[in-house]
């Protein structure tokens, strides 16, 4: 199975931020905390069209690796690439 996996930052005063989706549908992106930042790591399987994404306080090999349980999780059975 290959994912491919992306991050995405939203900061306070943020007016655009990069998300995936269909070009003709408008996607939101709650923001709980304007002042601070949020991070959403996020991996998507072009086969099935599914989607994972999980917010973390930080863009680090930390949260990166953080991510890797979670993906494994949601494709049990399957080795990841």
């Amino acid at each position: 199975m290959v994912l491919f996996e992306n991050e995405c930052h939203l900061l306070w005063a943020d007016l655009c931020g990069y998300r995936w989706g269909k070009t003709s549908e408008r996607l939101d992106a709650p923001i709980s905390n304007t002042r601070t930042k949020q991070t959403y790591y996020g991996a998507i399987d072009l086969a099935t069209r599914q989607c994972c994404i999980q917010t973390y306080d930080k863009c680090n090999s930390d949260s990166t690796i953080a991510l890797l349980p979670l993906l494994m999780q949601q494709y049990p059975g399957n080795q990841l690439a």
